[in-house]
């Protein structure tokens, strides 16, 4: 088995791209909100530092660690036979989802809100990052879906 098989047939892939996205709308929301409390420059800094050590964490306990009905095992001591990681790939599915529509909100409001705290239109460039922001998260989306599919051969 080819180490990325086993990244996927673990979800460590799939808790990487919900992490990150997830990261994305912390670190957007800190940079909005930051500022209008007066929080210090390296606030942020420290945020994003958090962010990076809490994805190598999350990745660290994905490929360790197995959820099972029983608990949380070790992944070497879940034999594959009786392995529910499938059912956990479908969960996290839907975490990926939520956390893609919570993006696209953020999004949608960092457009309207870049020109000052009202809902009146961004100015152009605004725009323009935003719907860069937007091609990259159908992007992530089309890879989540595409490292979420499963080979024909496999559905029985």
């Amino acid at each position: 088995m080819s180490v990325f098989a086993e990244l996927k047939r673990r979800n460590v892939v799939k808790v990487a791209i919900a992490y990150l996205i997830a990261a994305w709308v912390v670190a957007q929301a800190a940079g909005l909100l930051l500022p209008a409390f007066e929080a210090p420059p390296w606030a942020f800094r420290v945020i994003v530092l958090l962010l990076v050590i809490g994805l190598v964490i999350s990745l660290v306990i994905a490929w360790l660690y197995e959820l099972t009905p029983d608990g949380v095992k070790r992944a070497r001591e879940v034999p594959e036979e009786q392995s529910i990681a499938h059912i956990t790939s479908q969960k996290l599915n839907f975490v990926i989802i939520g956390a893609l529509a919570l993006a696209l909100v953020t999004l949608v409001t960092l457009a309207f809100t870049v020109a000052g705290m009202t809902m009146a239109p961004a100015p152009p460039s605004a725009l323009a990052m935003a719907g860069s922001s937007l091609v990259t998260l159908v992007v992530v989306c089309a890879l989540a879906l595409w490292l979420g599919r499963v080979p024909r051969d496999a559905q029985t």
